[in-house]
């Protein structure tokens, strides 16, 4: 089984780079980051526990910010 994983990930890989390297004829860089997180993001709310979100701390917060925010620094 861990072989057939570490198969499929290499093959899932190498069709992420040719659909980006595909789309980057098409769209911007930011543009590309954009669908790639905004993307799955939409796709996974249905699945979110938020109530779990009401026990979180200011330090929990904080580093969720941080995140967020190192994100966009680095992707732009």
């Amino acid at each position: 089984l861990g072989a057939w994983l570490i198969v499929l990930a290499a093959i899932s890989w190498a069709l992420y780079g040719a659909f980006q390297k595909a789309l980057l004829k098409n769209y911007t860089t930011n543009q590309i980051n954009l669908i790639l997180y905004l993307l799955p993001a939409i796709i996974l709310i249905p699945w979110v526990k938020w109530n779990l979100f009401h026990h979180l701390g200011f330090y929990e917060w904080s580093l969720i910010i941080f995140m967020g925010f190192n994100t966009v620094i680095a992707y732009g």
